[in-house]
């Protein structure tokens, strides 16, 4: 006797099973559809649904319990409810997702979906610098008044055309303003820049204007730190600071610096501070020109302690520490301003992908160096020499969403 009979069950389809996203440029999202679907006669229930991906995390999926209602969802026979799964890669890395669903089909409980794809960079760029001068620099002067310094002040007049020759040739875009050991208001209330008619001139008459009448107690640092304050001449977002320059500090003193007598505050707290005053640690800079490390000097006219304190903060910060004794200042105040305007900063033209950045100088790796996101610029601890040529390299992040409003308007 035959025996025709049929059952009753709801049956499960998922679509597609597997699915192959292919190279995406990184910056780009793609996404893929996954149809969860009801073939047999009764209704079908899915209980839980599961998302995995791999590490690190490339893939999302969307709120479907949003779209659908909250799980468990019915599926009546014929029907299907669809789940997005979105791929937007951030490295070069193989990466991978998975979709796993429950649900009361009485063969198949358990089915899943795979997703893969892998990232690729939209296009690789080389920035070439030359080591000829930062862009814009701003140095504060901070100068002994005490009685004992009439021949070094002298001597920074006599010179200083070493100092804006440099800057000068360079092009630079400077601002230059002074400051005591005892007071921190800029002398004069003066800033001289660039765009001086003549800076040496309003130098020289700066330097006069501090004379020799001042505390035999000096604490230069510490008024460097006070001039730097909210309301102080130095101050963030005054006219005299800015934010994209790089901040040089220049101590001239034939004595130590005694401001650790008067704070709480220690020379490392101190060269935080000045090193808190912008985005990275490569745009602040201290030298010093004082008695020679580590007890002091003699001259035909006097003689020079050795400027601890000055020493502290200049080793902390790696800038140049000077004698005061010198016979020669136009050698260092030429130096002292090769030193100022040293490019240690290249700002590049696109926004990289980090991670891929690659610096060479002279065609050596180079590693002393970081990325400030902010400047979205390359940032050494220390300037590259002379003259030497700096080349980044780094990969890009594609422009997709520019290339969809462009596809939309033209029909391609």
């Amino acid at each position: 006797v035959p025996l025709v009979g049929s059952g009753d069950a709801p049956v499960i389809y998922t679509a597609p099973d597997d699915y192959d996203f292919g190279l995406i440029n990184l910056g780009c999202t793609d996404e893929v559809n996954v149809l969860i679907g009801n073939i047999g006669n009764v209704d079908l229930e899915v209980s839980n649904i599961d998302f995995f991906v791999s590490v690190p995390v490339d893939f999302s999926i969307n709120d479907y319990e949003l779209e659908h209602g909250l799980l468990p969802w019915t599926i009546p026979p014929g029907d299907i409810n669809i789940v997005t799964v979105y791929y937007e890669p951030i490295d070069l890395l193989d990466d991978g997702s998975w979709v796993e669903v429950y649900s009361n089909d009485p063969i198949d409980s358990l089915v899943g979906v795979d997703q893969k794809g892998n990232g690729t960079h939209a296009a690789l760029i080389t920035e070439n610098f030359e080591q000829v001068g930062t862009v814009k620099t701003v140095i504060l002067f901070v100068i002994d008044n005490s009685g004992s310094m009439s021949r070094s002040q002298n001597n920074i007049k006599d010179n200083f055309d070493y100092f804006i020759n440099v800057f000068n040739a360079a092009s630079a875009d400077f601002q230059i303003a002074f400051i005591t050991t005892d007071d921190q208001n800029f002398v004069d209330g003066k800033i001289v820049s660039n765009l001086s008619a003549d800076p040496v001139a309003e130098v020289v008459e700066i330097i006069d204007q501090i004379g020799t009448r001042g505390s035999s107690t000096e604490t230069g640092v510490y008024y460097t730190w006070l001039s730097m304050q909210p309301g102080g001449d130095a101050a963030a977002g005054g006219a005299f600071s800015r934010a994209d320059s790089k901040l040089v500090v220049i101590y001239i003193s034939d004595e130590p610096d005694f401001g650790e007598r008067f704070t709480a505050m220690t020379w490392l707290e101190f060269a935080d501070d000045l090193r808190a005053q912008r985005s990275s640690d490569a745009l602040v800079s201290a030298h010093a020109v004082s008695g020679d490390y580590p007890s002091g000097c003699s001259t035909s006219y006097g003689y020079a302690q050795f400027g601890s304190g000055y020493y502290d903060i200049v080793m902390e910060l790696g800038g140049e520490y000077m004698s005061i004794c010198a016979t020669d200042w136009g050698d260092q105040m030429d130096t002292l301003a090769r030193e100022t305007i040293a490019s240690s900063i290249y700002y590049l033209d696109n926004n990289p992908i980090e991670p891929t950045i690659e610096v060479a100088v002279d065609g050596s790796t180079a590693t002393n160096w970081e990325y400030d996101e902010i400047l979205n610029a390359i940032v050494f601890d220390t300037p590259p020499a002379e003259k030497s040529i700096t080349d980044v390299t780094y990969a890009i992040w594609d422009d997709c969403e520019k290339k969809k409003i462009l596809e939309s308007d033209t029909g391609i």
